[in-house]
């Protein structure tokens, strides 16, 4: 399972994994984070082993909420 968090009401959101114990059902946050991505939906493969995500380019240097100047070059990972 993947969920997102924003901050602050920002566009930016960081992707959390959880892995769910089929027998149990219990949830263990795994170390997997995926910072900085916007505007973003989760597509699981199949099987299970991995998913889609999208981010745009990242201008490091900024952290204000004006990172990228318009939201074009979107990239599937």
């Amino acid at each position: 399972m993947a969920y997102t968090l924003s901050s602050g009401g920002s566009d930016w959101r960081t992707i959390h994994v959880l892995s769910i114990d089929q027998a149990t059902g219990e949830p263990t946050k795994l170390d997997d984070v995926i910072e900085k991505c916007k505007f973003s939906s989760l597509a699981w493969l199949k099987d299970g082993s991995g998913f889609f995500y999208h981010k745009y380019p990242v201008n490091s240097t900024k952290a204000d909420g004006t990172e990228v100047d318009s939201n074009v070059d979107k990239e599937m990972w």
